[in-house]
């Protein structure tokens, strides 16, 4: 219940700060007393990473947060090596890090390698679901990000993001962050094209497309209309 009054309380703009360490408590008293520890320890983790992420965008300290995350699904992982969800919230914790770093003018790149290689599993035990491409989108997104000085390997990054997000929005069409994403990675495709004008504007008019049904799915979120 604290886990879902974090999110809840974040998304009206409020501080979550409260409900995520209350969560993490009681996943830690529940560690203590239960024999099925794996439920605990990925409540503990979510809370974990969600409180990092809250701190990361308020400008606060988020390693330690995510470490512990971090710490949580990798244990997860490697004791049910089969589970394709484990898998896939180790390489978004891996994924959080390397946004962190990317925001505060450090290196991304092992963090992404991590990050991939966790997504990668994931998408091999459930080739099925969305959410793992959808985040392997995100970190070679953040890879674009990160090379932008270099236009070729910051092109190559690109063009993998739209790969993954081609495949997310083909198994759900639904997610508005798929598209916003997707149109992201066309805008950045696009800073790197800029001395071919029909592929410059080929790839805004692609990222124009995706941000404005990103917009129509979730009119009142204000990320699509920030990147629009």
């Amino acid at each position: 219940a604290y886990l879902l009054w974090g999110y809840a309380t974040n998304e009206r703009g409020e501080d979550p700060e409260k409900a995520y360490r209350a969560a993490v408590r009681d996943y830690q008293e529940t560690l203590k007393l239960s024999r099925d520890r794996s439920r605990a320890r990925l409540g503990r983790g979510i809370a974990q990473l969600f409180l990092s992420g809250y701190r990361l965008v308020r400008g606060g300290d988020w390693k330690e947060e995510i470490a512990a995350a971090q710490a949580d699904f990798g244990a997860l992982a490697e004791a049910h090596p089969r589970e394709s969800r484990y898998w896939l919230w180790r390489g978004i914790a891996h994924m959080g890090s390397a946004l962190g770093l990317q925001s505060s003018n450090q290196d991304p790149e092992k963090e992404c390698g991590l990050a991939l290689t966790c997504i990668d599993k994931s998408i091999e035990l459930h080739p099925g679901s969305d959410s793992p491409w959808f985040f392997r989108g995100v970190t070679n997104g953040t890879l674009a990000l990160h090379r932008r000085g270099r236009l070729k390997e910051a092109r190559a990054a690109c063009l993998d993001a739209i790969r993954d997000l081609d495949k997310a929005v083909a198994i759900n069409a639904t997610r508005y962050a798929t598209w916003m994403w997707r149109g992201v990675a066309y805008a950045g495709l696009a800073f790197t094209t800029l001395a071919n004008l029909k592929q410059r504007d080929e790839n805004i008019s692609c990222a124009l497309r995706d941000l404005k049904r990103a917009v129509e799915l979730a009119p009142d979120r204000p990320d699509p209309w920030l990147w629009r």
